[in-house]
């Protein structure tokens, strides 16, 4: 959902709070609950949504689903970008483990997991404080023990690769075309669908019309 807080001025303000309509734009994201909703520090446009067994990425400037991940084998509790590179998200689960996705390697399946903790974990974050460094990155992680574990990321998954950004872009173009096509292809064959049904109609029609023509001269002859 996408809601535009803005107030514009209102035509008459007897009549305001009939006139404002906040949401822009809605759509159906999961059929379970939502657990994280975070935009990417590097496309303003590209939204992550993270449900109970899979995620998805968003283009809220098109608004379209572009990318839905394959189903995880262990329950999602949370997600989020990484905060110095483009192409990778974080995914905490219910084992206390996370799923890190990188995808300038794969959109199939996470590059790494990481051990964090034996608990569940119900909250993640970077940290943005004068503990975090331009060689480290430190990652707040709380689980349903109500313990606080600080996390540090291994320096692999800290500094961006080369021409990271494009790679990233080159994949949600790739995605989304990919998305056009198939869509043009559906509406094809719905066409098709829809012809082949009209010319069977009509196969069926001249048949019977045969059918009552032979009827009729049979009743003929016997007369």
């Amino acid at each position: 959902m996408e809601i535009d807080w803005t107030s514009p001025e209102p035509s008459n303000p007897d009549t305001y709070h009939q006139e404002m309509d906040f949401v822009q734009w809605i759509s159906s994201d999961q059929s379970r609950t939502s657990l994280a909703l975070e935009q990417s520090s590097f496309f303003s446009n590209i939204v992550l949504s993270v449900s109970d067994w899979n995620f998805n990425l968003w283009d809220i400037e098109k608004k379209i689903l572009f990318f839905s991940s394959p189903k995880s084998h262990v329950g999602l509790t949370g997600g989020s970008w990484s905060p110095t590179r483009a192409g990778i998200l974080f995914l905490s689960k219910s084992d206390g483990s996370i799923d890190v996705w990188d995808f300038t390697y794969s959109s199939y399946k996470p590059s790494a997991t990481l051990i964090t903790t034996p608990s569940r974990i119900t909250s993640m974050q970077f940290l943005k404080t004068s503990l975090s460094s331009e060689n480290e990155q430190l990652l707040a992680i709380g689980d349903d023990g109500g313990s606080l574990h600080i996390f540090e990321i291994p320096a692999s998954l800290l500094a961006p690769n080369l021409n990271e950004k494009k790679i990233m872009s080159d994949f949600i173009e790739r995605e989304t075309r990919k998305l056009s096509f198939n869509d043009n292809i559906r509406e094809k064959l719905d066409v098709s669908g829809t012809d082949a049904s009209k010319a069977e109609s009509s196969d069926n029609s001249g048949a019977k019309d045969e059918i009552e023509m032979e009827e009729i001269y049979q009743a003929f002859k016997k007369a």
